[in-house]
């Protein structure tokens, strides 16, 4: 997901479909609430259930609708190793990347 900041760097937009010259950040898909951030989620998230027409919405787009009520803030995180994986050329990067780590946790037998 494509994301837009607001000049206090607050998200604005959360979308696959930003134009390039809007995109200012990319989100990894982790979410974290504070204070009444979970009930508000929560209440969108209904509200989406029931509306016919956002029934099948993804969960970005209730992030995006309270991103344009300024409630939605970033957390960079480009100091720690992460990588998104979608393709198997993005796995081939992860086990590169994380690899070693598995091996030394004994992760890489652990099942899903």
């Amino acid at each position: 997901m494509k994301v837009q900041l607001d000049k206090r760097g607050w998200v604005k937009n959360v979308s696959k479909t930003l134009p390039v010259d809007r995109i200012d950040a990319e989100s990894i898909g982790l979410v974290f609430f504070r204070q009444n951030g979970p009930q508000m989620f929560c209440d969108a998230v209904e509200n989406a259930l029931r509306n016919q027409s956002e029934f099948r919405s993804w969960y970005f787009t209730i992030i995006d609708a309270l991103a344009g009520k300024q409630m939605v803030n970033v957390c960079p995180v480009s100091r720690n190793r992460w990588c998104e994986i979608d393709i198997a050329a993005d796995l081939a990067i992860a086990e590169e990347l994380f690899g070693e780590m598995a091996v030394r946790q004994n992760c890489s037998q652990t099942p899903a």
